[in-house]
């Protein structure tokens, strides 16, 4: 899966330090590859991924 992507027109990514980032990095791959790979077929049957709760 590609990284996500995304224009800063208002460059919020400068308001953010060096570990805010790295924060932000690792919550973005967490969610490509835990939620993304599941996520649709939950939608389509109405249904909420508890397994991520943990």
């Amino acid at each position: 899966m590609e990284p996500f992507q995304s224009p800063d027109y208002y460059n919020a990514d400068d308001l953010l330090n060096d570990e805010e980032k790295m924060i932000r990095s690792a919550v973005r791959e967490w969610v490509g590859k835990r939620v993304m790979p599941i996520i649709e077929d939950h939608y389509q049957q109405a249904k909420f991924p508890r397994e991520l709760i943990p």
